[in-house]
């Protein structure tokens, strides 16, 4: 049954009890502040649904836009893989010749460096 079946039920309910006489501890007035919540949540769930589907969209344009942008390198994903592997390794010599020779803060010491 619908959200909107639902609250026609309650609705329809509610008047059932007042037409019959039988409304008692203030019965129709539970119904239809039910229906009426009912509907206030559904509303809402309904507005939260689109905002978060724009929000949705916007994260797929913005996502779509960075692929265009890395297939615009034309290097594929493997290739960056390999790149991004030659890099840590250069990284790493890096490091390594720094623990043997120091770093190097200006010209005057690269000239004054033995090789």
């Amino acid at each position: 049954m619908s959200i909107s079946e639902q609250v026609k039920e309650l609705r329809d309910k509610a008047d059932v009890f007042e037409r019959s006489g039988c409304a008692v501890g203030g019965i129709v007035r539970v119904f239809n502040e039910a229906a009426n919540t009912i509907e206030s949540l559904s509303a809402k769930l309904q507005a939260a649904n689109m905002g978060r589907s724009a929000e949705i969209n916007e994260n797929i344009a913005f996502k779509l836009e960075r692929l265009a942008q890395y297939e615009d390198l034309g290097v594929t994903p493997e290739q960056l893989k390999i790149i991004d592997a030659m890099y840590a390794d250069r990284c790493r010599e890096i490091a390594e010749l720094r623990k043997q020779f120091g770093t190097v803060t200006g010209e005057e010491n690269l000239l004054q460096t033995d090789f």
